[in-house]
């Protein structure tokens, strides 16, 4: 991840890769949701709201 960052090529961590199929999962169980949608989700993991 490192050596992408520093050459600028666009990088996706684990966390994010989860929440992703977290997400899609929900989808694929549950039917289709707006919201939470991912990005509210890694960004609240994040800063450390959940």
């Amino acid at each position: 991840m490192r050596l992408a960052t520093e050459r600028s090529i666009p990088v996706i961590d684990g966390l994010e890769i989860l929440v992703r199929q977290a997400i899609e999962a929900d989808r694929i169980w549950l039917g289709p949701f707006e919201a939470p949608n991912w990005r509210d989700v890694l960004e609240k993991l994040r800063s450390g709201l959940i």
